[in-house]
């Protein structure tokens, strides 16, 4: 197959019994629990039951080569349609889109890889990535970071492996729900970083707070079992889960 670019690729196929591959890579039952907050300028917020606090930075890819693009466009640009010129132009922006692709699908891989083989159980948000797109201001930081391709592999990845996989609820305000006592900020926004709890008083980071939520979120789902976690008070939920 030849892209754009003008790179060819040429695919195989192997038979490789996934089973037994799986079962020597398994991860092991004291592997740690973690819950993953996303984010735009922290990617990945992993929060362990520990409390041990990770925060995996944003490569964000196009951002980095916008300037190289503007300019490989502007000069695609200025090429008459059909020339020689215009066709090495073309496949110099070409190239660069496939390399900004590479270097999002390199870091989900690594990352996707190396939490699937090294936590039990990983609590992630249900993002609405396309509703987030919408937002003139956000829509390119979205698509650059590549979220809901995060959570695909980390689907197949945790089945290759052993770990388990939960999602919360669309609606489950993590960011805004105070960890100690559950008391909902309504008035956060997104600019707010930090924030206090009026009920009880503590200082929270809102990512770390956010990933720890969705870790108890999850750990109290899998007590309770047969509940559904309805993604409002986690607090609540975890006394369900002590009382049962």
């Amino acid at each position: 197959m030849r892209e754009r670019s003008g790179r060819w690729w040429v695919s195989f196929q192997l038979e490789v019994d996934r089973a037994e591959l799986n079962e020597r890579r398994r991860v092991p039952g004291n592997a740690p629990q973690s819950g993953i907050d996303l984010g735009l300028k922290t990617f990945a917020t992993i929060r362990d039951g520990d409390g041990n606090v990770e925060e995996i930075p944003a490569p964000k890819p196009l951002r980095r080569a916008l300037r190289t693009l503007r300019r490989a466009n502007q000069k695609l640009a200025r090429c008459q349609e059909g020339s020689k010129n215009w066709h090495k132009a073309k496949a110099r922006v070409a190239e660069l889109h496939l390399r900004i692709s590479a270097r999002r699908t390199d870091f989900l891989h690594k990352l996707t890889t190396r939490l699937a083989r090294t936590k039990s159980a990983i609590a992630v948000e249900t993002l609405n990535v396309r509703g987030m797109a919408v937002n003139r201001r956000l829509a390119r930081a979205v698509t650059d970071a590549g979220f809901a391709e995060f959570v695909r592999q980390l689907e197949y990845k945790t089945a290759w492996y052993g770990s388990r996989l939960w999602k919360a609820d669309r609606w489950f305000a993590s960011s805004k729900t105070c960890r100690p006592c559950g008391r909902i900020h309504h008035g956060l926004v997104l600019a707010d970083r930090v924030w206090t709890c009026a009920g009880c008083g503590v200082l929270h980071d809102r990512d770390h707070n956010a990933a720890g939520n969705l870790l108890d979120a999850m750990l109290s789902d899998f007590a309770l079992g047969d509940v559904v976690f309805a993604g409002k008070f986690p607090g609540d939920v975890k006394r369900l889960a002590e009382t049962k």
